[in-house]
């Protein structure tokens, strides 16, 4: 927290009246007036934090509880309030709020609010928290964000995991990233983003060097893969099936190399073979590959993944035969070759993997 921030939020708050704000700002402000924060402490810069921070919540809960959006049903049937509300906008410091996790300080840290029936249009005062909030998950709601709507987001610096996903957002590319240097976990996946995302005027990835985990899945971005996904130091699990990229597969050869996932099934890749830098992967546990439009063979090299644990590549034109090498893979759980133009049965070795009731094999599956 800096003064800078403060004060900030003092102009924003300052700019709040009545008479043009939104229903679910007048309710918020109403609110924090009859229950001020019960953290006060004295010092009227941390007591502006702590009466924001109480604002800002408020605005949530007021925007998204029994409130609608264009892509929620419009039928006569009335508007289901959140899951779980305890707590919320009541006298009890917001701290104790269900979802809610502070620090020592009683500073918001962290906000879980997945599959709690969120709806209407997420409030841009969610930015008041943008200098204590380190982890927010709003997954799996019907709330919406349009467009420039979404500016909240890039105020959010000191996040380390962001989830969106199976929500309304919406909005021309993805939010501005770009300042969010402390993510580890990003998933924005099955929202309403859209666009090219291999623009140079859009580097949006270019800062995330503390990125672990991504998942763009589920959306539509026409276009390659941008090279700025493909340089993340810290990327170990890539998700990004069913979003409509195109090009050649060989991506995957520049990824790092201690990658751990890649699900990148569907989209519109070029044909050809299986990229051959999927054997640098020495901690692969996941490889999922459907439909891509593979052809040519399995290589015997996979068999040498020995972390490898689970294998989905259905769905496409590979020939041949299975290699026995897969049988090295003692660790493999799921192994599924199906619905391709292989020749042969399947090498016994593997069968004897998948006939032993004490080993990890439980699902194979070939033509």
């Amino acid at each position: 927290m800096t003064f800078c921030r403060l004060f900030a939020i003092i102009s924003i708050l300052s700019a709040i009246n009545t008479a043009f704000a939104q229903q679910y700002q007048a309710q918020a402000r109403t609110f924090v007036e009859s229950d001020p924060s019960p953290y006060r402490s004295g010092n009227v810069f941390i007591d502006l934090y702590y009466g924001s921070q109480r604002y800002a919540l408020a605005c949530l809960f007021f925007a998204t509880n029994l409130t609608s959006n264009k892509y929620m049903e419009t039928d006569e049937a009335p508007l289901e309030p959140w899951e779980v509300a305890t707590n919320w906008t009541s006298e009890v410091g917001e701290c104790d709020w269900y979802g809610v996790t502070c620090d020592d300080g009683n500073f918001v840290t962290g906000i879980d609010l997945s599959g709690n029936n969120l709806g209407g249009t997420f409030p841009n005062e969610f930015s008041l928290l943008g200098s204590t909030l380190n982890y927010l998950d709003i997954s799996n709601n019907p709330t919406a964000s349009f467009g420039g709507g979404n500016f909240w987001i890039s105020e959010m610096v000191y996040l380390t995991h962001l989830d969106l996903h199976n929500t309304n957002f919406d909005g021309r590319g993805l939010p501005d990233i770009s300042e969010l240097v402390q993510l580890k976990y990003l998933d924005l996946s099955f929202t309403y983003f859209w666009y090219n995302l291999d623009r140079p005027d859009k580097n949006l990835f270019a800062n995330l060097d503390q990125l672990e985990t991504l998942d763009i899945s589920g959306n539509s971005y026409p276009g390659p893969v941008p090279a700025s996904i493909l340089n993340l130091p810290s990327l170990k699990k890539l998700y990004i099936y069913d979003s409509d990229f195109t090009g050649s597969m060989d991506f995957i050869n520049d990824l790092p190399t201690d990658l751990v996932e890649i699900w990148a099934d569907g989209n519109f890749w070029d044909e050809g073979p299986l990229p051959t830098g999927i054997r640098q992967f020495s901690n692969l546990k996941g490889l999922s590959l459907t439909n891509t439009g593979r052809t040519g063979t399995i290589p015997a090299g996979l068999g040498d993944l020995q972390e490898l644990q689970r294998v989905w590549l259905y769905g496409n034109s590979l020939v041949g035969t299975i290699p026995g090498e897969i049988s090295n893979l003692d660790k493999l759980i799921i192994f599924q070759v199906e619905d391709n133009l292989l020749q042969g049965s399947m090498p016994d070795e593997v069968c004897e993997l998948f006939d032993n009731p004490f080993g990890p094999l439980k699902v194979l599956a070939s033509d």
